[in-house]
């Protein structure tokens, strides 16, 4: 006897859209991913005679310098500052060797964070707040910020 074959008609054409809607769901998780990959290694701190400028997706913020603490502007090492060590994220990105967004320090205190390296961080208190960020030569950002502003 010869195997007969009956074919399953074909799905209803909301199974293809639900099937490219997924896809282009997942194509723009994707693509929102390798933008923030991206943007990670674009954070930055700019300087000028009237203001500090974080520099950050979703996070950045412009600080009058004439709002700055310069006094208490210092380099920190966040293992030797128990205060100041990041607690609780209200709002940001926190993996492994990238903290950035809001969170609670130790202290209760609500600080702004860019880090990358926890044993050369800048502790940038301002008016409205503290900034905690990660920078290959602190020193020399300390140094600017507390210097007449140009």
């Amino acid at each position: 006897m010869e195997t007969m074959v009956y074919p399953v008609p074909s799905p209803a054409p909301a199974a293809y859209l639900t099937l490219l809607g997924v896809a282009l769901f997942l194509t723009s998780l994707a693509l929102g991913f390798a933008w923030l990959g991206w943007s990670m290694s674009r954070v930055a701190v700019a300087v000028d005679a009237d203001s500090v400028e974080l520099r950050a997706p979703f996070y950045g913020r412009t600080i009058p310098r004439s709002s700055l603490l310069t006094d208490g502007v210092r380099v920190v090492d966040l293992a030797d500052e128990p205060d100041l060590h990041p607690g609780l994220r209200t709002n940001g990105v926190g993996l492994p060797g990238f903290l950035l967004g809001w969170f609670r320090l130790a202290s209760g205190d609500r600080a702004l964070l860019a880090v990358t390296d926890r044993s050369q961080v800048l502790y940038l208190p301002h008016a409205d707040g503290v900034v905690l960020a990660s920078f290959s030569d602190p020193v020399r950002l300390v140094a600017e910020l507390r210097a007449a502003p140009r």
